[in-house]
């Protein structure tokens, strides 16, 4: 499950409850996380996922439902079962 997955690498990153994460959680004011830490998520998600985040698509990885989908669109594997 990507979800998971995801919530898994914020995990690595930032010291939050995640069962606090919802797919509305945006990531850099709800999370706080910084620029270099983003970059470090894309990069964790980029090798956990296989695939490779186009830097014209960074800035839309708003909320983690944004992220999710754009994972989604490179595999198979289920969303959020």
């Amino acid at each position: 499950m990507i979800f998971n997955k995801v919530k898994d690498i914020l995990e690595e990153y930032i010291d939050i409850d995640m069962e606090e994460i919802t797919l509305e959680t945006r990531l850099a004011e709800d999370l706080g996380i910084n620029s270099y830490e983003f970059m470090s998520i894309i990069g964790a998600v980029e090798e956990e996922f296989d695939v490779e985040v186009d830097e014209k698509d960074i800035l839309k990885l708003v909320t983690i439902a944004d992220l999710l989908d754009y994972i989604s669109s490179f595999t198979e594997e289920n969303v959020l079962v």
